[in-house]
């Protein structure tokens, strides 16, 4: 509604010795496969926090979105190493969001819902990333201290012209206010659909209309826009 930047999502790229541009999709499966993938994602959120309060983005009405792979397990030991993270780079619980990917290779058994539960407690947002594509969905809103829901660009794809999609994200809309969540929605690519979900009760909108992927120096030239209309 104020059309103004609120939040950035920490994104992982990666770039060949020999200029190639290596796809997530690629090189986070390796990861996972390969057993990297949390050494590599320790690395991400710690990058992301140090740059954002070295930017003072941590002083500013702001939020920091970082994923999490659905292959870890949220236990214990992960759920301290973050938190001593955050100790570490001094940004706040409070500007931080963990978006959870919702598939069928996350286990939301007993330890991971404690996890998620004291990461909650300590005032990190938790937020279902893909909403409404993964596996045993509604059961993960009743169970998880999830704060936001975040759509999968596949519902916008055709939005405009088409009816079902509209009635889908009107319904995804009234859901998040009923259980008092807040809903992105992500893969906004034209102004067509932004002028649509201004129809529903739409918290958040993320996509290339508003900015493709970003390097830290590109955010360090873009840093007054935080708080300023697009």
């Amino acid at each position: 509604k104020t059309k103004q930047w609120v939040a950035v999502e920490a994104l992982c790229r990666w770039t060949a010795p020999n200029g190639e541009k290596i796809s997530p999709c690629e090189f986070i499966r390796m990861a996972e496969q390969l057993g990297l993938i949390r050494r590599l994602e320790a690395w991400v959120r710690k990058t992301a926090l140090t740059q954002c309060v070295s930017l003072g983005l941590d002083k500013k009405k702001f939020m920091l979105n970082i994923n999490f792979s659905s292959t870890q397990r949220i236990n214990d030991e992960l759920v301290t190493e973050l938190l001593q993270t955050l100790a570490e780079t001094g940004f706040p619980a409070s500007k931080l969001t963990l978006e959870i990917t919702e598939s069928t290779k996350m286990v939301f058994d007993e330890e991971s819902v404690r996890g998620l539960q004291r990461l909650a407690s300590e005032g990190i947002t938790l937020s279902l990333d893909d909403f409404g594509t993964g596996y045993s969905t509604f059961e993960n809103l009743f169970q998880l201290s999830v704060a936001l829901l975040k759509t999968e660009k596949l519902i916008l794809d055709g939005i405009e012209q088409d009816n079902d999609r509209q009635y889908v994200m009107h319904t995804l809309a009234d859901l998040a206010g009923h259980l008092n969540m807040q809903l992105i929605v992500e893969g906004v690519e034209t102004h067509a659909q932004f002028e649509l979900l201004g129809n529903y009760n739409i918290n958040y909108a993320q996509g290339y209309l508003f900015s493709r992927p970003l390097s830290f120096e590109q955010i360090k030239e873009k840093i007054g826009l935080f708080g300023c209309c697009l």
